[in-house]
């Protein structure tokens, strides 16, 4: 057997064996964290690769399930190794190499990703769907409009940006002001030396502490009028924030305008639908007992019942375009 080809095999194998149990300890500690046996996973997994298992309530754990899974995925571990070390190996021989052995470990990568994932969702998840559409047939204008500004998320973050401005204004015109600053230190500094090149001007051993304390006051005078331009420029942000306020203000209050005579109108439009659907049952209950009697055709009888079908389309629409009217009110409202 030729080095390079003991080295891959050697090299590849221990990464599988390597890989295999980082990936049994995780396993293990989520399991431990979650409350569950330390071998579940590994059981759980063997017993539906390989004892048809369909029901996860029902697993016992067993060695022959836990065996059976860590030695597929031992095997699987080694392969990817050896594969990986070869690429490795080879990827020096050119730069083309180098896309395969990067697409081969991005492949593992994402397909172990995606095993996380898969993995993270708990098992024997249920998802209770609803058969209809429900609707909050009760909206009034003033519920939505009346204090728009303390729930409306936009115009919230308006306030907020108008507060900081106010702020900043104040900072700016406090500069106009003299400060005092109070300063305090304390220094230490010790010096021993035993031999020194001249001892008449230079000591063998010196000793300095203290405890400094002072206060600074600035006076602003004259900065060439920069304090006011920046007082100014603080001002005109302010305003600026509060024009956008009003202007978006007056955007929502539009939109819920708006969104409102939408959602009355599709209100009116599913209860004639809901009409409608009487009226398209009872003709079909009609042109049935008309067939029965031999008085109408089998045509006449079709078109009735497409015209049922048809009117439970619309009715479904009517209901989905509410849901919309209402939920584009109560997004404005900013109670979603």
């Amino acid at each position: 057997m030729k080095d390079e080809t003991r080295q891959v095999l050697e090299q590849g194998l221990v990464a599988g064996v390597i890989g295999h149990l980082v990936v049994a300890i995780v396993f293990a500690i989520s399991n431990i964290v979650l409350g569950r046996p330390m071998l579940h996973t590994p059981a759980l997994l063997g017993a539906t690769l390989y004892y048809g298992l369909t029901d996860p309530a029902a697993l016992e754990i067993r060695a022959a399930f836990v065996f059976a899974y860590n030695g597929t995925h031992l095997l699987v571990f080694m392969v990817f190794g050896i594969i990986g070390a070869w690429l490795s190996m080879i990827a020096d021989r050119g730069w083309q190499l180098w896309y395969l052995a990067t697409f081969f470990f991005l492949f593992i990568a994402f397909h172990i990703f995606g095993m996380v994932q898969l993995m993270a969702l708990p098992v024997q998840t249920e998802y209770d769907v609803s058969d209809s559409i429900p609707l909050n047939m009760h909206i009034d204008y003033d519920s939505i409009a009346n204090d728009i500004e303390k729930t409306n998320p936009g115009l919230l973050a308006s306030a907020k940006t108008i507060d900081i401005a106010k702020i900043a204004l104040r900072e700016r015109r406090a500069e106009l002001f003299p400060t005092v600053k109070f300063n305090s230190a304390y220094n230490f500094g010790r010096t021993s030396n035993a031999k020194v090149v001249n001892p008449e001007f230079q000591p063998i051993f010196s000793l300095n502490k203290g405890f400094n304390y002072g206060f600074t006051a600035t006076i602003p005078i004259l900065n060439g009028f920069n304090t006011r331009r920046l007082i100014r420029q603080a001002g005109l942000d302010l305003e600026y924030n509060q024009l956008a306020y009003a202007t978006q203000r007056s955007r929502i209050e539009l939109g819920i305008n708006s969104s409102y005579k939408d959602y009355e109108y599709q209100k009116k439009a599913l209860l004639l639908e809901e009409e409608n659907i009487s009226l398209a049952k009872e003709n079909v209950f009609i042109a049935l007992e008309r067939f029965r009697q031999g008085v109408s055709t089998y045509l006449e009888l079709r078109e009735a019942q497409i015209s049922l079908d048809s009117a439970y389309n619309r009715l479904i629409a009517a209901r989905y375009n509410t849901k919309v009217a209402e939920t584009e009110l109560l997004r404005l409202k900013g109670t979603l």
